[in-house]
């Protein structure tokens, strides 16, 4: 099994070239100096080959994968500290297990010594796993596994892979120095995903002359499958699942029972994860997540570890079944916020960490059903591998043009999971109104706005020429009569008031009587202003509906006065922000007439507001803002 985590620890750690070369400021999508100590010109000679996760200069001719690279820049001439460095970067500590198995194997090679930054043709591995019966890794003899309750055994698979007669390290195409002794950190059973290796043939070489052109192979295409043994974990999982009741710890992260059922989790409390810095045991109380019989995560219970995560067997994704599904399919970085979506009633399937995006996307873009009433949704973390990782992924998406969106679906939280934990109802509204939420868009600044019309002098109230936009009147209610009475015997501008009937009957009254004649009746200032009735129960709704009706007459040339100042503060406010829409959707001047009290509130929600009131001479006095927000006042004359 040792043998099968280094390969599996070396492959995914190759895998991460990308990253390691921004970590050194390189872009991995472009042309980049060659590190070579040899290489005399600062040309933009190398480039990274998605194919073979190397680097090849196309001047002069050498290639690195990832340790060789990290020899480079870290001075590191031995593989075992070219190995151990890149496992710091990218996995943390090396675990104890693999600090022995490194230290075995090296003592076995032999003492020939190359430099690290040699490549040569058609040499034989400088790194070989010697030891131990390579048929006894394949046959279907089972292997003991013990727990602390239980023994039981793991067997191969029905069709066990054969694997190759010799296992070469992340580096076999450089020679490794003499071991000497490392100094090993913590440590850490995981590893990444076994993605495969690359088929022979699949990269030619490069020409030395800088000007060619390189033109990579697409980047998701088929890779075979890691030629090692798959062993069938079921035994152990079925007696993890039924210690399952030893733990509350689903519960507690909000995953219904329904959901560990289907998914047979699993419960160890006697899971050993590796061995410490001293070489003692690393003993957790853990969740097991089966992701198929040959391959389960395990999650440390533990809230104040900073270790919590092992992975084991050969590498597949969580509940990958979930792409049978047709409809909305979530995409996770980890098992529990997959685990989360399904508990609410949705497909989720998980990554199983960031370094895994181009697995899942050669798993969808070989498969032409992938773009048959499915869509992606992209839910992983919001830090930054996470999103790195979600940049990739909906690069890929979008070039293979899978149908996606990209959503921070656990906002203001961590993760999925814990947003299930704090605010379920939340969570599970968003799932229910995902569309809509995505279909919403905000209203982009206009391009061009007509200029704004001002209230600035005595003669503008009797013309009335403003804009499309509520204005507010704060004053009182007798003296907004008098000064509503005046615009009518102005006769300039027609009127519209929107009020009530008794309200109506008080303004008739203030306003000039026409001689008794009936021409002069018809000819009138009776003519210059009707009334809109409002009901007390929908005034905004009656003054839409009333407008709108005129409009359709073919009536539009008039101003609407509306009286707010019987109504309370609170449906004062109400009223008036409802008629700034109305003003807006139907391009009407509107005036609403509001108490003093109201001044403070309804400037806010109109274009201008003017305070008003009547002095000892019975004229009215304009306090308000021009244009520019300065202050400005002036006097309307009385109409005594």
């Amino acid at each position: 099994m040792i043998e099968q985590e280094f390969e599996q620890t070396k492959n995914f750690l190759k895998r991460q070239m990308p990253a390691y070369l921004k970590k050194h400021g390189l872009n991995p999508e472009a042309s980049f100096p060659c590190p070579n100590p040899e290489h005399r010109d600062h040309s933009l000679s190398m480039i990274y080959d998605p194919r073979d996760l190397c680097v090849h200069c196309r001047s002069c001719g050498l290639s690195y994968d990832i340790f060789a690279l990290a020899g480079i820049h870290y001075r590191l001439q031995d593989y075992v500290s070219q190995f151990c460095k890149v496992h710091e970067l990218f996995l943390g500590p090396v675990p104890y297990s693999l600090q022995e198995y490194l230290k075995k194997q090296i003592s076995s090679t032999a003492k020939r010594t190359f430099s690290t930054h040699t490549i040569e043709e058609n040499r034989s591995p400088r790194f070989e796993i010697e030891g131990g019966d390579r048929q006894n890794i394949t046959s279907s003899s089972p292997k003991s596994f013990q727990t602390q309750n239980a023994t039981f055994d793991l067997r191969p698979v029905q069709t066990p892979i054969q694997t190759s007669q010799e296992v070469f390290p992340a580096n076999d195409g450089h020679n490794v120095n003499a071991v000497q002794d490392a100094v090993f950190g913590p440590s850490g059973l995981s590893f990444g995903p076994n993605n495969g290796t690359m088929r022979r043939g699949m990269f030619s070489p490069f020409s030395s002359d800088p000007d060619t052109v390189y033109r990579p192979k697409p980047r998701y295409e088929h890779i075979d499958d890691e030629q090692i043994p798959a062993y069938d974990f079921s035994d152990y999982y079925q007696k993890c699942h039924a210690a399952l009741g030893k733990t509350d710890y689903l519960r507690l992260r909000g995953i219904s029972d329904d959901v560990a059922e289907r998914f047979n989790l699993g419960y160890d409390d006697n899971f050993v994860a590796g061995a410490d810095q001293y070489g003692s045991q690393l003993v957790w109380q853990a969740l097991v997540i089966p992701t198929s019989k040959t391959c389960y995560t395990v999650r440390n219970t533990d809230p104040l570890s900073k270790d919590r995560f092992r992975k084991n067997g050969r590498f597949q994704f969580f509940n990958q079944k979930a792409l049978n599904k047709t409809g909305a399919i979530f995409i996770t970085e980890g098992e529990m916020d997959a685990l989360s979506i399904e508990t609410l009633g949705y497909h989720a399937i998980s990554l199983g960490g960031c370094g895994n995006v181009h697995a899942f996307l050669d798993l969808v873009c070989n498969d032409p059903e992938m773009t048959q009433n499915r869509t992606f949704y992209i839910c992983l973390d919001e830090d930054t591998p996470g999103q790195d990782a979600a940049r990739e992924l909906t690069q890929g998406l979008y070039q293979q043009r899978l149908p996606y969106k990209r959503l921070n679906l656990s906002f203001p939280y961590k993760d999925i999971n814990e947003a299930l934990m704090k605010d379920r109802s939340t969570l599970k509204e968003r799932l229910a109104s995902l569309d809509s939420l995505l279909s919403y868009s905000l209203t982009p600044l206009p391009r061009e706005v007509p200029p704004q019309k001002f209230l600035q002098t005595s003669e503008d109230f009797s013309r009335l020429k403003l804009s499309a936009a509520l204005y507010t009147l704060c004053l009182r209610p007798q003296t907004a009569r008098r000064l509503i009475a005046g615009i009518i015997d102005d006769q300039i501008q027609n009127i519209v008031y929107a009020g009530t009937v008794s309200q109506w009957n008080y303004l008739a009254s203030l306003v000039k009587h026409p001689q008794d004649s009936a021409n002069d009746t018809q000819n009138g200032v009776w003519l210059n202003a009707k009334l809109l009735t409002l009901s007390s129960e929908h005034p905004a709704e009656d003054i839409l509906k009333g407008l709108t009706a005129c409009k359709l007459q073919g009536d539009d040339n008039f101003t609407v006065i509306a009286d707010l100042t019987a109504m309370p503060l609170e449906l004062c406010l109400n009223i008036a922000a409802k008629l700034g829409e109305i003003a807006s959707e139907l391009k009407q001047t509107i005036l609403a007439v509001c108490n003093l009290d109201a001044s403070r509130y309804v400037e806010g929600l109109a274009l201008q507001n003017i305070d008003i009131t009547l002095n000892s001479n019975g004229d009215f006095c304009c306090d308000t803002l021009d244009p520019y927000g300065k202050q400005l006042n002036f006097i309307r004359f009385g109409n005594n």
